[in-house]
């Protein structure tokens, strides 16, 4: 998908509407803020005396290689309301990536602590402990290791289902995942967030901790400016 470059009103505007609803579903940008990464030293930073000069970044030293960027989501227009759909490959076995989206343990890698009632109609909740900050679900669809949907209700949007597909791919998979009845004012927000919590997913599938960051956020955010209807 071709993105143009947002002018810079409509860009300030739309990223005004991010930050009053960032993240996915809408959820406050500070509330969803971990604390558990340190920034690297800003370049051109002293090192002490005696100390060798800080390395030069490469590719190896960082969490994820911060210049590329996964296919943007898609907006689909469903009557009154829209939806998000995001398409990734993942290499990794589905097994792996389906725990990453249904077990506490690797839930708290890479979206929120999470309580998991795993049934159709079990409780399905999200808390960022630091921000107090609480979803509670439902689980509408379950078929393991394939398919997951619930509930996700919200202030700032009309109540939507978030549903999770998965499907076998040589020695990965693909994941499909798609959140509807969102409202305008919504979109950017969600669509900014969800995408930068994707970026994290594949590492949380391997068992490492990899939280979403604001900063990111905020830059995917611009991406999706001129993509997300006014």
């Amino acid at each position: 998908m071709a993105v143009r470059s947002p002018s810079p009103t409509r860009a300030s505007a739309q990223t005004a509407r991010a930050t009053a609803a960032s993240g996915p579903a809408g959820t406050p940008t500070s509330r969803l803020c971990p604390t558990r990464w340190r920034a690297a030293p800003r370049p051109g930073t002293p090192r002490p005396p005696g100390r060798k000069p800080w390395p030069r970044p490469t590719r190896s030293r960082r969490r994820s290689d911060m210049t590329a960027v996964e296919p943007l989501g898609q907006v689909r227009r469903t009557g009154e309301t829209y939806e998000l759909v995001f398409e990734r490959r993942l290499a990794r076995p589905i097994e792996k990536v389906w725990a990453a989206l249904t077990t506490p343990e690797r839930l708290a890698d890479w979206l929120a602590n999470a309580e998991i009632e795993l049934k159709v109609g079990g409780r399905l909740e999200l808390y960022w402990e630091a921000h107090d900050y609480r979803m509670r679900g439902t689980i509408t669809e379950l078929d393991p290791p394939y398919l997951i949907a619930w509930t996700w209700p919200a202030d700032q949007h009309p109540a939507s289902v978030v549903r999770w597909e998965l499907t076998p791919d040589g020695d990965g998979c693909r994941l499909r995942l798609i959140q509807n009845n969102l409202n305008g004012p919504s979109l950017l927000g969600v669509a900014g967030g969800w995408h930068t919590h994707l970026e994290c997913l594949p590492g949380a599938a391997d068992g490492l901790n990899t939280p979403w960051r604001a900063e990111r956020e905020r830059e995917i955010a611009k991406l999706y400016a001129d993509v997300v209807p006014a």
